[in-house]
């Protein structure tokens, strides 16, 4: 079974592989079935790709308003980043990270911190080449025949339509939103439902003018905000002072459902307590939520598979039995299940 790097056209074909999900687990999933000449079809709820490695556009100038940067990993990840950077896509931040603790003190964090160039999305925009896309899906449910074909149910201007048939399907979303898609396999449905998931309310904040902070990237000790980071400072990135602020998991859980204004409202006075930026007057201000942000409890194999069914499941909440994912362990988890797929469909033995 043997990786490959390269970005192939698509060809005109039957699709034999039905992906769902657009983030880094499915796209790295797809590049691998693509590779073996089993021309997947990926398809996604949002109308751009990468999930929590897209890139937000607004008046103010494009936001990474999900992960911030990544870390290298051994493995698949590894060489898959060597890619990129040989290829102009990622480099090394050289951001000044730190700790802050609850009187304001400073310690350095040291250790690389890559980012997508131009921008986060631009991972995803590169492992999206040559494969069959699919848009503002909004995938109801995966359907078997009794013939074993899969068939993908979606809602439509004018009602419910199905696409298929394929041979095999892959589920590459959050474990919570897995779940009704998993319904054909019951084992698979009842564990991706003890996948504890929670949200993270994150907000995005431009200046007219830099301001005077002493770091690019933030961990406080505070209980509402997890995280702070100077978008704008990242290489390859537009001039401007733009920050993006994560929320804690445990205080967007109790927020999930809380009015967005409300919400932006609390992130803005405590980032700029944290910051110390009061007084400065934003030039733009929202917030998003990650209903499905982060895995807090996972699973250590790399990904699901059901041999009799021909259905896969993978995501940044494998690789790890607890903790947030990340974008190394959703690329590595999509990639090995993609080989894997592939072998078997590929193999007349396997």
């Amino acid at each position: 079974m043997q990786r490959t790097f390269a970005r192939p056209l698509a060809q005109p074909a039957e699709p034999r592989v039905a992906v769902i999900g657009a983030g880094m687990a499915g796209l790295a999933c797809a590049q691998q079935l693509l590779a073996a000449g089993l021309h997947p079809r990926v398809f996604e709820r949002a109308r751009v790709l990468g999930g929590r490695c897209g890139t937000r556009e607004t008046e103010a100038g494009a936001f990474d308003h999900g992960a911030q940067d990544f870390h290298d990993a051994p493995g698949a990840f590894s060489e898959q980043l060597a890619y990129w950077i040989e290829n102009g896509m990622a480099m090394d931040w050289r951001a000044r990270v730190v700790d802050l603790d609850a009187t304001g003190g400073v310690t350095r964090i040291a250790g690389a911190r890559f980012v997508g160039v131009p921008s986060m999305q631009a991972l995803a925009d590169d492992l999206a080449r040559g494969v069959d896309l699919v848009v503002d899906a909004n995938v109801r449910r995966l359907v078997r025949d009794a013939q074993g074909q899969w068939f993908v149910e979606m809602r439509g201007l004018h009602g419910d339509v199905l696409d298929g048939p394929f041979e095999t399907a892959i589920v590459a979303v959050a474990a919570s939103q897995a779940v009704p898609l998993l319904a054909e396999v019951p084992a698979l449905q009842t564990q991706a439902g003890a996948i504890d998931m929670t949200p993270v309310w994150t907000l995005l904040v431009a200046y007219p003018q830099h301001l005077p902070v002493p770091y690019d990237v933030a961990l406080p000790d505070d209980d509402l905000i997890a995280w702070l980071a100077r978008d704008s400072a990242k290489p390859g990135r537009p001039d401007g002072e733009r920050w993006v602020v994560h929320a804690a998991p445990a205080w967007s859980a109790a927020q999930v459902d809380a009015a967005p204004e409300a919400v932006r409202a609390a992130l803005f006075e405590r980032f700029e307590h944290i910051a110390r930026t009061a007084g400065r007057v934003p030039s733009f201000i929202a917030v998003h939520r990650w209903r499905y942000a982060i895995a807090m409890s996972g699973d250590p194999a790399p990904f699901w598979w059901d041999a009799k069914a021909r259905l896969g499941v993978c995501g940044d909440w494998f690789g790890s039995p607890v903790g947030p994912g990340t974008i190394g362990q959703a690329y590595a988890s999509g990639d090995a299940l993609g080989l894997h797929a592939a072998h078997l469909m590929t193999d007349p033995l396997g």
